[in-house]
């Protein structure tokens, strides 16, 4: 509200006059504002209130929004082992002559003898998995490196060590021997007699050889790699380990 000396000032002046009462008016009022409300206090305060608002409608929007399902990864990847393995089944040997070329294409060799015999005996007994000798021939394979008489040779040989039984299948027959006494020994461990036991119910179908089974827990021979990646010196290691049995 005006004063009323200011306003009988005002009515009674020039139009010029009123002008600059006007302007005057409005000088004094910028400055009040720019004392008492300084533009660094203003800005912050704008900025922050404005901050402040968007914050809120953001979260706001954010719990609003349809959140997806937790999915556990377990099951997910149980399906896919599951398709895996389905698939592994499906695409098995289904005819003899199948599983011979497949087994040559895996492994670059001819099946071993008596593989017609294996294969009538797994469908006659239902099994489903006919292809599959991936872990057979990895560990099979140093063995490939070395004549029939040098593995046998090998076999004598660890069956000099303490708690080895040796388990022989010679025309027909399987049998446990003692090397060292070069005799058939009935005080052999558990681990030969079962071994022994599951041989002589096909022993009729395989070749003369010898298995030596270890009766301890643990491992008993660990080869040294360079051994393994030259096979020279593992040959010469074992002439030298025979001479020393032979002396």
């Amino acid at each position: 509200m005006i004063p009323p000396p200011v306003y009988r000032a005002y009515k009674g002046a020039s139009p010029r006059s009123r002008i600059l009462y006007i302007a005057g008016a409005v000088l004094t009022l910028f400055f009040l504002i720019h004392t008492l409300f300084p533009s660094s206090d203003r800005t912050k305060s704008w900025t922050s209130a404005s901050s402040t608002v968007l914050r809120s409608k953001f979260l706001r929007a954010k719990a609003q929004a349809p959140k997806p399902p937790i999915v556990h990864p377990i099951p997910g990847l149980m399906a896919d082992a599951r398709d895996a393995f389905d698939q592994k089944i499906a695409r098995q040997s289904k005819t003899l002559s199948a599983a011979v070329a497949e087994y040559k294409r895996r492994y670059g060799r001819n099946p071993p003898k008596g593989f017609d015999e294996w294969y009538d005996f797994a469908v006659k007994n239902g099994a489903t998995i006919i292809d599959e000798y991936d872990t057979l021939a990895s560990s099979m394979e140093p063995f490939w490196l070395f004549s029939g008489e040098e593995v046998r040779r090998r076999c004598i040989q660890v069956g000099y060590l303490p708690s080895v039984d040796l388990v022989r299948v010679e025309n027909g027959t399987t049998r446990t021997i003692d090397v060292s006494k070069g005799f058939s020994d009935s005080e052999v461990g558990a681990r030969a007699k079962g071994f022994r036991v599951m041989l002589e119910k096909f022993q009729d179908k395989l070749p003369n050889m010898d298995f030596p089974i270890n009766e301890k827990a643990e491992g008993r021979i660990l080869v040294p790699w360079e051994e393994n990646l030259y096979s020279n010196l593992t040959a010469d290691s074992s002439r030298e380990s025979s001479l020393g049995h032979n002396s």
